[in-house]
């Protein structure tokens, strides 16, 4: 479905996009492993938009689309407005 949610485990993904066309990993200091995921999405032979999911110990934790200016996490919701004149 290309459909994903942010904590999902790299399976889920796999199961819902299937493979990258790209993947890098790295080590934090701490040695926490890291992926980033390239999908490549070619709309002709002469462009290619991508789009990269960001991976920390298996669980998904960002993303980017090129071509847009969405990315994720997507912000959290603000905290409520509290009235005038309450603490």
């Amino acid at each position: 479905s290309g459909i994903f949610l942010m904590d999902q485990y790299e399976v889920q993904v796999l199961d819902s996009w299937g493979s990258p066309n790209t993947m890098n990993v790295t080590h934090t200091s701490d040695g926490l492993r890291r992926e980033e995921w390239i999908f490549e999405d070619w709309e002709s032979p002469a462009v290619v938009k991508h789009r990269y999911l960001y991976f920390e110990e298996g669980k998904l934790i960002g993303g980017h689309f090129s071509g847009s200016d969405v990315r994720l996490p997507i912000p959290t919701t603000p905290e409520p407005v509290k009235p005038k004149g309450h603490p």
